[in-house]
């Protein structure tokens, strides 16, 4: 068994390594913050986008309904 540690050091290790700091999760709300505003931006595009085409729709099936309805 030589070159093998007690598994209690390993874990030991393991944990030292798996350390965050204070600053990591500033980072990483900080990155956060920008990908959900991009998200909005995105969003409320798409509401917009939606929006139009039912007026769109809205305004081709009164035309549609005004040329060929029953007369």
């Amino acid at each position: 068994m030589v070159g093998t540690r007690p598994p209690s050091m390993v874990y030991r290790e393991v944990i030292f390594e798996m350390k965050v700091t204070l600053e990591h999760l500033a980072e990483k709300i900080d990155s956060l913050e920008a990908k959900v505003e991009s998200l909005q931006e995105d969003v409320n595009k798409g509401k917009g986008a939606v929006t139009f085409l039912m007026w769109l729709g809205g305004v081709a099936a009164i035309v549609i309904g005004y040329f060929w309805g029953d007369k």
